[in-house]
């Protein structure tokens, strides 16, 4: 039995200090770290604002091509972008956005092709699961026990070494390029101008830029389940929902069987769909540091067409 007792007080130390490394002591908080405080930012912003308000809800997409500072007197409405990052769950920031909306309020989805897409797996070890270990026990637990789980135990080797560089920056005065120094008040990127993306011409001219099939879209996904959850909720309570695309690189054409398939995925719950003449595509000069990201010259102008397209949409001319 001693070899037994012995085994069994080393796996309960060894889970204590996993708990203890990853609960509290290691953190990343220039790419995990300013989730939160991106989220609050916008959060805050949401609650101050009266309703009807829009909300661009979608990953770096809404936040870098969209621009609710030139969408708001298109609309003479307040706008809040609530984009922050593709990759962390679609429950966690639907939760999230959820607290600050209303009756009346309209929200205005572009979400990426690849979200979509995402599994159980991807959807629960996102980057909010980090989060949500080290600084949000509680919202974690709320989520129920497969979701508590596949977080606490998505940490590795790695998640350390890159914890501890992103913590000795941050001592060392290091900040991210991007972040609260760099958004409006609405929750809009700034400054990612076409002089800055020079720096990334080469990266740009070397994507090599796709979408998924039709039937990627049509076939079942956690992602989607997750998407008409919110929808539901949302019809549930007076709240509109408008489906978009992202804005992408023209070289890889949308087609009317995909537009197809994303369409239904939103009008399943009582949610509709704004597709603008452009499919929301542009040539690699317009794109910055990704293909789902525009310069803020072409971000402004995306905005431009889209508010124009919200106030046919919305009657509000």
């Amino acid at each position: 039995m001693r070899p037994l007792a012995t085994l069994a007080a080393a796996c309960a130390a060894s889970l204590v200090l996993y708990g203890l490394v990853f609960g509290f002591l290691i953190d990343k908080p220039l790419t995990i770290g300013v989730i939160t405080e991106l989220l609050r930012a916008k959060e805050d912003y949401a609650a101050r604002v009266a309703s009807p308000k829009l909300v661009i809800f979608a990953g770096s997409n809404a936040r870098f091509s969209h621009r609710c500072e030139t969408i708001e007197p298109l609309l003479a409405m307040p706008c809040v972008n609530f984009g922050v990052a593709r990759g962390i769950g679609l429950d966690y920031l639907a939760g999230e956005l959820e607290s600050v909306l209303h009756p009346g309020d309209i929200v205005y989805m572009p979400l990426e092709y690849d979200w979509y897409l995402d599994n159980k797996l991807a959807a629960m070890t996102g980057p909010d699961a980090a989060l949500m270990v080290h600084g949000d026990k509680l919202r974690l637990l709320s989520l129920g026990w497969e979701r508590t789980l596949r977080a606490v135990f998505s940490f590795d080797l790695p998640f350390i070494i890159s914890g501890l560089s992103e913590m000795a920056l941050q001592r060392a005065g290091v900040q991210r390029r991007v972040g609260l120094q760099t958004m409006t008040a609405q929750g809009d990127e700034t400054g990612h101008t076409t002089e800055k993306a020079t720096a990334y011409l080469a990266y740009i001219a070397s994507l090599d830029p796709s979408i998924p099939p039709a039937d990627a879209f049509a076939a079942p996904s956690y992602a989607k389940q997750q998407i008409v959850t919110f929808l539901t909720w949302a019809r549930q309570h007076g709240v509109a929902i408008i489906g978009g695309l992202p804005t992408a690189i023209e070289d890889a054409p949308v087609s009317d069987t995909v537009i197809a398939a994303i369409r239904r995925i939103f009008e399943t719950e009582g949610g509709s769909f704004l597709l603008l003449p452009s499919r929301s595509q542009y040539k690699r000069s317009c794109f910055y540091d990704t293909a789902f990201h525009l310069t803020e010259e072409c971000q402004i102008a995306h905005s431009a067409a889209l508010g124009k397209a919200l106030q046919v949409t919305l009657g509000r001319r």
